[in-house]
């Protein structure tokens, strides 16, 4: 009987042991959340500088290959249209070839309803052989030709005839009117 008082007694005077190790548990799993929250914080970080990153190099690509192809004599073309840059502005616009030329923004509603338009223009144009460059170049990246030649807005499109301007175009944007205007 006394052994057993004696271990009820060990059990009973015993109760901050059995809940030391629960406390601790917990303390230790708060320690592990707070180094996940802080892991995942970094690892948004570092995708959002990989993601900027990556798009730094996508446009120094597209900038070098420009540039390239400008020292090869030939520009890049979307859909028959001429993607200008100011290392290929004056030699394009310059030529003796009439070259129409849209100053566009990548963000203008616009010039995103024009550019299907502006597509189309470019392959009539081929297909029916007119001695005109149907061109582009992004004015909102390029402000200095926004500020040469006046542009006060999105898109704007400009007739060039040996890199004079021979007129602004502020008629209805339709493949046939375009087509009336160049011709």
């Amino acid at each position: 009987v006394d052994a057993m008082r004696s271990t009820r007694r060990a059990a009973i005077s015993l109760p901050w042991l059995s809940l030391a190790r629960p406390v601790r548990a917990e303390t230790r799993l708060e320690e592990v959340e707070k180094r996940m929250n802080s892991i995942q914080t970094k690892l948004g970080e570092v995708q959002d500088e990989e993601q900027r990153l990556r798009m730094a190099l996508d446009r120094t690509a597209a900038e070098r290959s420009a540039a390239i192809a400008a020292e090869k004599g030939t520009l890049p073309k979307r859909k028959g249209v001429l993607e200008l840059v100011p290392e290929t502005w004056d030699e394009t616009v310059g030529q003796n070839r009439r070259t129409f030329v849209e100053l566009y923004a990548p963000w203008c509603p616009y010039c995103k309803r024009l550019e299907p338009t502006w597509e189309e223009l470019a392959m009539q144009v081929e297909a029916r052989d007119l001695d005109v460059q149907i061109a582009r170049l992004n004015g909102d990246k390029h402000v200095q030709f926004m500020d040469r030649y006046r542009a006060e807005g999105f898109p704007t499109l400009i007739l060039f005839q040996r890199g004079v301007v021979t007129g602004y175009y502020n008629g209805r944007a339709d493949v046939e009117s375009l087509l009336k205007y160049i011709a």
